[in-house]
């Protein structure tokens, strides 16, 4: 399994990396640079976010270990908001409850994470 993309003038196809657990809610960032996904981690028993490069290239965690994160959308200004449910380290849901993250980044790396409310999340992520 693995991301492709296509070049829509050459019809050239591209296999962006490839994980043996694959890829899930693939989504561009507005910008264009910038590929955001889902992977399950077999290992912990996780879903977790990443992010790399258009290219393939620089694929960074951005979800925080220890927990379950499959929601997350990307904005304009920089920013994601994940929400993970925290698990312990067999990948088991522990209380249930999830967490919301802001994360701020730049040039596709993570500047700076940050847990925000319920309501803050939905106000700064909200789709319009």
């Amino acid at each position: 399994e693995g991301i492709y993309v296509v070049d829509l003038d050459t019809r050239d196809i591209q296999q962006l990396g490839g994980y043996k657990d694959g890829y899930g809610e693939v989504q561009f960032s507005p910008n264009g640079q910038f590929i955001a996904y889902t992977t399950f981690d077999s290992e912990t028993g996780n879903d977790q976010v990443f992010m790399m490069r258009n290219d393939g290239s620089a694929h960074i965690r951005i979800s925080p270990l220890g927990t379950d994160c499959d929601r997350y959308i990307l904005t304009a200004d920089n920013r994601m908001g994940i929400v993970c449910i925290p698990t312990d380290r067999y990948g088991d849901v522990t209380d249930g409850k999830p967490t919301f993250y802001d994360v701020h980044l730049n040039e596709g790396k993570v500047e700076g994470t940050q847990k925000i409310s319920e309501a803050e999340f939905y106000n700064v992520f909200s789709e319009k």
